[in-house]
């Protein structure tokens, strides 16, 4: 056995993932690069995931399970930065794949550089009931490479609306400076974590290199913000994501705090739609909801000091401003007959 420290720590969080968790794992295990370390960190799952992890485990020395109760996905990232020992930090979604030079890709540039960050561009994948893909969209950042986070600082509202910056499974972190900063994913937060370990990284790197090839394959399926339940915690952790962007970015890049806020509207707006997707609720439960959305003071604070973008948000930002629980609805129900039509012409041309 090689006893020798993997120059990456690979992280994938697993919860109920049976029926996806092996093609992930091979496309880990299959890749050209074979230094690393790959950590399964199982979250309570009540089906064969966790067995699965183990199996793999007893398999190939490179890979470690890891068993805790519950928690979420961010407590399942924590615990793989726990026991990491790489170089540097990569991660994975359990229905995910990756193509296999990825990590090769990224580590040789690393090197190269001496990078403190290295991105990649990836596939949203569209994966219907069967698991057939049913479309591929490709999202390439702009090739870039910097030494000076100042740097970094002018490209990055390019990066923003490239969709590269969010996720944390297109790229690769050095592991000291995560440690240096305590950088962490937040517990509290069921959705839209990768934004608590993001932003406040964004401030203190220096070596970034933006490589445009994709390489990482996202699984897109329903189960989207849209068509979630509503919470007060996903409500709260949208509106989080949007107070860490304006406390940490705003004297750093100024400029990207619109881009935050019409986030957090447009998030705002999934989450009205949802309340529609389940014909369960009674119309005083989507009453109280909507009044949640349209009287949370960040929200507010969203569209009286920053100008919307695109129709859509300018519609939310008017109907949010009069807190009209009318207007929302009808956005949210007028959104929902125009997908279900949409989908019914895609239908007929299909046959």
């Amino acid at each position: 056995m090689n006893h020798s420290l993997p120059e990456i720590s690979i992280i994938i969080p697993v919860h109920n993932a049976e029926r996806y968790l092996d093609r992930c794992i091979l496309s880990v295990t299959k890749q050209t690069f074979s230094n690393f370390e790959l950590l399964l960190v199982d979250d309570g799952s009540s089906d064969r995931s966790g067995e699965i992890c183990d199996e793999w485990a007893m398999k190939d020395e490179r890979i470690i399970a890891i068993h805790q109760t519950n928690g979420g996905s961010a407590k399942a990232r924590n615990a793989g930065l726990q026991r990491a020992s790489g170089m540097y930090i990569g991660f994975a979604d359990s229905d995910d794949w990756l193509e296999p030079n990825m990590f090769q890709t990224m580590i040789e540039r690393a090197k190269e550089h001496d990078s403190d960050l290295v991105i990649v561009g990836h596939y949203d994948d569209f994966q219907q009931s069967d698991g057939s893909i049913s479309k591929e969209i490709s999202r390439i950042p702009q090739a870039f490479s910097c030494d000076k986070n100042v740097e970094y600082r002018n490209y990055f509202p390019k990066l923003l609306k490239e969709s590269c910056f969010f996720q944390v499974w297109d790229k690769l972190y050095r592991r000291e400076l995560l440690e240096r900063h305590c950088i962490r994913f937040d517990q509290s937060m069921p959705v839209g974590q990768d934004a608590s370990f993001n932003i406040p990284l964004t401030p203190v790197v220096n070596r970034v290199d933006i490589m445009a090839v994709p390489l990482y394959h996202y699984s897109c399926r329903e189960g989207s913000m849209s068509s979630i339940t509503f919470k007060e915690s996903y409500l709260q952790s949208r509106v989080r994501a949007f107070e860490w962007a304006e406390s940490t970015l705003r004297n750093w890049c100024p400029q990207v705090i619109q881009f935050f806020a019409n986030g957090c509207i447009d998030q705002m707006g999934n989450l009205a739609e949802g309340q529609y997707k389940n014909a369960s609720y009674t119309n005083d439960y989507r009453d109280e909801q909507l009044n949640r959305i349209i009287s949370n003071q960040t929200v507010q604070k969203c569209v009286h000091v920053y100008p919307p973008s695109g129709l859509r948000n300018r519609y939310l930002t008017f109907a949010i401003k009069q807190k009209s629980i009318i207007l929302m609805k009808f956005y949210a129900k007028g959104i929902l007959m125009l997908k279900s039509a949409r989908n019914m012409i895609r239908r007929f041309r299909s046959r």
